[in-house]
């Protein structure tokens, strides 16, 4: 990313809501610019991302009651 030949570099992530630029300064130096270039994108990534949470936590506690129940239908009819 700092070793290409080029003027200026923009780099996109998260599916295009973050973004950074970096520009060559003519001081010899290099400047570096991040910010949030879609909102809404950014929202629903990490919105799939605690409903995926959110679904693996319900789904754990079903399978831990479930080992639970028959672990005591175990014990009863030993």
């Amino acid at each position: 990313m700092f070793s290409t030949d080029d003027e200026g570099v923009r780099r996109e992530g998260l599916f295009g809501s973050v973004v950074v630029e970096i520009d060559k300064l003519s001081n010899g130096g290099l400047g570096l610019t991040a910010g949030v270039e879609s909102p809404l994108r950014l929202f629903l990534v990490f919105l799939v991302l605690a409903l995926f949470i959110a679904a693996t936590q319900v789904v754990f506690r079903s399978l831990k009651q479930r080992r639970a129940h028959l672990m005591e239908r175990s014990d009863i009819s030993a």
